[in-house]
């Protein structure tokens, strides 16, 4: 246990760090962006090891959606333009140029298990209802496959096209929405890098949407997000075709998947234990099974259609 909170605490201190330094970027970028404003901020250092700090507009007005709660179409349609438009502001100023936000956070990520934590991380969620057993038993033969991801890291390369700014943590709870249900600002900036970003709508739309929605609308909203990019790049060079957009997220869908489903259980079971009654708990366990049992369909499915593309992708 102290191993694990020493790396914890190095783990929060430079994630603070890096968010310090996206806020400092961010705050350059042209155009009224669904961001917060950053008043001041003071990262660790050897000589300042306890007092690292953020000051951020406040929402107190917002709401987040939980995993136990489905986004409509129209919300993600807006986070998926705010998102573009994030991603040609980046363009803009010239991102690529900023090495602190060349990480490979994908690469960071998989260190912190072993591949037998990892699964029986993925298997847990067999224990809470007999209705994933069928699409967990087809997905649990690609964990090793996956494992140790990294293409969403390499994608641009491999296929040849430039990078965005990219969120990192962009699953539902770190998007603020407002009285009237229109998005608000994007938070929790800590994981950001240099990607691809079909990486923020694949996140926002396995943890917001229901399967069903999610199938039926992604290519909107990846036309969505190319569009807005496209109306706000003011002239500079798109890093990407909508066709390369498209692509990448067919490649990139079980990576993403992968990467989010370990913590898929032990939030499910955080908010079936916080329901306030046994109807709401019922209630809860059917959005969330519902959205965890289509990923694991998903994975399988996209997986497959990539296989027949035959590219021959490195993705470890």
């Amino acid at each position: 246990m102290e191993e694990i909170m020493e790396g914890w605490i190095s783990f929060i201190k430079e994630i603070h760090n890096s968010e310090v330094g996206v806020y400092k970027v961010l705050t350059q970028f042209e155009g009224d962006l669904k961001v917060p404003k950053c008043f001041y901020s003071v990262p660790f250092s050897e000589e300042n090891k306890l007092a690292g700090s953020i000051a951020l507009e406040c929402f107190d007005q917002a709401r987040v959606y939980h995993l136990h709660e489905c986004m409509s179409v129209a919300q993600i349609k807006q986070i998926a333009r705010a998102l573009g438009k994030i991603q040609a502001s980046s363009v803009k100023y010239g991102v690529e140029k900023e090495t602190s936000l060349d990480r490979d956070t994908w690469k960071e990520f998989w260190p912190r298990f072993r591949i037998e934590i990892y699964t029986q991380c993925v298997k847990q969620i067999k224990e809470v209802d007999v209705a994933v057993h069928e699409s967990l038993e087809a997905v649990l033969p690609l964990v090793p496959l996956y494992f140790g991801t990294n293409l969403a890291s390499t994608i641009h390369k491999q296929i040849g096209c430039g990078r965005v700014l990219v969120n990192g943590d962009h699953w539902s709870a770190n998007v603020l929405f407002d009285q009237n249900g229109d998005l608000a600002s994007i938070i929790d900036w800590q994981l950001s890098h240099l990607g691809v970003g079909v990486e923020d709508l694949l996140r926002i739309s396995l943890s917001a949407m229901s399967s069903t929605d999610r199938r039926a609308h992604s290519s909107e909203l990846i036309d969505e997000m190319y569009d807005s990019m496209e109306q706000h790049l003011g002239g500079a060079k798109a890093p990407y075709t909508r066709e390369q957009l498209f692509e990448m997220y067919d490649l990139l869908f079980p990576h993403a998947a992968f990467f989010f489903a370990p913590v898929l259980t032990p939030i499910f079971v955080g908010t079936l234990l916080a329901a306030p009654n046994e109807e709401e708990r019922l209630k809860r366990k059917e959005v969330v099974i519902d959205k965890i049992r289509g990923i694991y369909e998903d994975i399988v499915i996209y997986h497959e259609k990539n296989e027949k593309r035959r590219l021959n992708l490195k993705w470890k």
